[in-house]
């Protein structure tokens, strides 16, 4: 041993193991990313299909109210009045009256049923599209 004596060392990385160990983790990284990928298309065509259908019940539903507020119900409406009219004057029996008015009513939870269907169909989109409900 000489204390006048410096020594050091030089150390290189040589990339001998980089087909057996790096590609492969290369490779599962890619696939693990195009899994992601097309896992996301997925449910956003899931999402996407689901937001159409929706829209479509509720502008579906959103015509029937308007159909029954605007033109069945009150012409229904009308037909017991006049049957309500024929009968006071023994035009029309007592069962002809009560079947109109039992069709006003079926008319009425038709209505419901249809504007129930509108907002259920709402509340789907919005729960689709992300909106916080307040």
């Amino acid at each position: 041993r000489r204390d006048d004596m410096v020594s050091m060392t030089v150390a290189v990385n040589l990339p001998v193991w980089r087909g057996s160990k790096i590609e492969p983790r290369i490779m599962e990284a890619q696939a693990m990313r195009a899994q992601t990928v097309s896992l996301y298309q997925a449910q956003r065509n899931e999402i996407s299909a689901r937001l159409r259908q929706q829209i479509a019940m509720a502008e579906q539903s959103l015509k029937s109210v308007r159909l029954y507020q605007r033109a069945i119900l009150p012409q229904a409406k009308l037909t017991v009045e006049s049957a309500l009219t024929a009968y006071q004057v023994n035009r029309v029996d007592f069962l002809t009256l009560l079947d109109n008015q039992v069709t006003v009513f079926d008319y009425e939870a038709n209505l419901i049923a249809a504007m129930a269907n509108y907002n259920k169909a709402l509340v789907e989109i919005d729960w689709l599209v992300g909106k916080k409900q307040h």
